[in-house]
């Protein structure tokens, strides 16, 4: 789980801004927000973003998804890493941007700061807490290398050059642990972290179906929960079929295929040699009352309303999200979907996630018009300075003064209490 993470001339975060999963005093609905570690260390579940258009939201999540890539990805030694400087300065356009991120894997503390360019990493260290004192695991410069000389994290020169030999100057050390077998328990769990705890973001354009499908296939598990959160959602969805066809594909397909620049090189490979590509018919069945009685009808996914597939498509995340440790950002959680959905979404989560963090941007204000149903301290506001930069900042932010009891926040929000609203001007054209 995520304590903190901050980000520096990234986008339009040209300064550095920090977002914190570490709650206030305030106790409102703790069994529900907040997650217990261990004794004594709580962190929250669940964050929501909002904030204008072009504010700098879905920067947020980009930049932790940028962390979570570097992190785990070999790079080759031409290969560029894939690094955005906030470019509405000439001095931050050449200077490179810096991610910080706390994080808890299996109860231990992990504190991972790397500092890159375009081309290549400036900095990059590791530090963790197996008690109250940390432990520098790693610490790099340039291409200079120190490793910890803690018990813990002392490992053999063998593996050490080992490491070293395969961390090329546009990748991250963490991500070396790819193509290097080396024995370094605490490195491979941080890794582990990035790799199998923090899943990939989803955007508004992310493609859910087909991974929906793959995901109901491999896990009945899954498949029973996805039923019954549609059904308890009101869509009266009682089961789910999926038909698949192999077809086969002639030189042309292939010669289109091979042209095509949206789908993965992997993909159209192992479709090219196996001369087939798999056709899939996803239908759904509906719970429908006729004069007072029962029936069940078949309708084709494709059919189906926008707000019903980006239901669908969530359902197995959160599946993911209840039944594990992890960490998922949705930019644009609202995308064709109710207020009450989102908030029922949100809800279920929270009741039923152990030790998952949800992190979302969003325009559904819905979410913090009741004081007693949501904390201060999960809702965050990005607003755009006059230079173009991004400002975060959290409502727990505001002074006690400013925020009275049962206060709401909704109607504190549109007021312009809060900022983070866009600046219209006036609705007439210039003559």
């Amino acid at each position: 789980m995520i304590l903190e993470f901050s980000i520096a001339n990234y986008r339009s975060f040209k300064n550095k801004q920090t977002i914190s999963f570490d709650p206030t005093s305030d106790t409102t609905l703790d069994e529900y927000f907040c997650s217990e570690i261990e004794t004594g260390i709580k962190i929250l579940k669940f964050g929501a973003i909002y904030g204008p258009n072009a504010s700098g939201k879905t920067n947020l999540l980009l930049g932790l998804e940028f962390l979570r890539k570097i992190a785990i990805k070999p790079r080759k030694s031409e290969e560029l890493t894939g690094f955005i400087p906030f470019l509405f300065d000439k001095d931050t356009a050449k200077n490179p941007g810096e991610f910080n991120i706390i994080f808890y894997y299996n109860k231990i503390k992990y504190n991972y700061y790397i500092k890159l360019d375009k081309s290549r990493v400036h900095e990059e260290n590791l530090i963790y807490y197996p008690k109250l004192q940390p432990v520098e695991v790693f610490s790099r410069s340039f291409d200079n290398f120190k490793f910890g000389a803690h018990p813990d994290v002392n490992i053999s020169k063998k593996y050490r050059d080992a490491l070293e030999t395969n961390t090329v100057k546009s990748m991250t050390l963490l991500s070396a642990l790819q193509v290097t077998n080396v024995e370094f328990p605490v490195l491979k769990n941080a890794f582990r972290w990035f790799n199998e705890s923090f899943m990939p973001i989803i955007l508004p354009t992310t493609p859910l179906t087909r991974w929906t499908i793959d995901r109901i296939e491999d896990s009945i598990e899954c498949r029973e929960l996805l039923i019954d959160l549609m059904r308890k959602a009101d869509f009266n969805i009682d089961d789910i079929e999926i038909l698949k066809e192999d077809i086969p594909i002639d030189n042309k397909f292939k010669k289109i295929l091979s042209d095509t620049e949206i789908i993965p090189e992997q993909v159209k490979e192992d479709i090219i040699k196996k001369g087939m590509v798999n056709k899939i018919e996803l239908s759904l069945f509906h719970n429908i009352i006729n004069k007072n009685h029962k029936e069940i009808f078949s309708l084709p996914f494709d059919h189906e309303s926008s707000g019903t597939k980006r239901f669908f498509g969530l359902g197995c995340p959160l599946n993911m999200l209840i039944k594990n440790k992890k960490l998922l950002l949705i930019d644009e959680l609202e995308g064709s979907l109710h207020p009450d959905l989102i908030n029922y979404f949100i809800n279920f989560f929270l009741a039923n996630s152990d030790s998952s963090q949800l992190l979302v941007t969003t325009h559904n204000l819905d979410i913090m018009s009741d004081p007693d149903e949501i904390r201060r301290d999960v809702i965050w506001f990005t607003e755009k300075k006059e230079d173009g930069s991004t400002e975060l900042y959290s409502l727990s932010d505001f002074k006690s003064s400013d925020i009275r009891k049962g206060m709401n926040y909704l109607k504190a929000y549109k007021s312009g209490k809060f900022g983070a609203l866009p600046r219209l001007d006036n609705l007439f054209l210039k003559k």
